[in-house]
């Protein structure tokens, strides 16, 4: 299978690093494949948001896929109110198994952000 040409979000790490700082971020025990939104929740975000605010979300951009489009954004960082933990887990582990690097350690560093927090 061939992996898709990748690039980092930086616009989304930009407002991932916001929002932990500001506290808005779940530390779940819960794998995020029973947390993540359905393409109903995603449809119901985009009804209310432009694609750039839908775009924040997702830590890569498939430059394989059309702008405007949900294949266009890939590793998902939560579920349109607060940043997952589990969803930066299973995007490192996903992004470590294709060799993404630049995925990987925006990963590693919104990881560490949250521990830090941690009580």
């Amino acid at each position: 299978m061939a992996t898709p040409n990748l690039r980092l979000n930086k616009d989304a790490v930009i407002f991932a690093q916001e929002q932990i700082s500001k506290g808005n971020y779940l530390n779940t025990k819960k794998t995020w494949e029973k947390e993540k939104p359905t393409a109903e929740n995603e449809d119901g975000y985009l009804a209310t948001h432009a694609w750039h605010n839908y775009g924040l979300w997702f830590l890569a951009i498939n430059c394989e896929e059309s702008q405007g489009t949900k294949a266009y954004y890939e590793f998902p960082l939560g579920n349109f109110d607060k940043i997952y933990y589990s969803a930066l887990v299973a995007a490192k582990t996903r992004a470590e198994e294709y060799h993404h690097s630049e995925i990987v350690n925006a990963t590693t560093m919104l990881i560490e952000l949250i521990d830090q927090k941690a009580p």
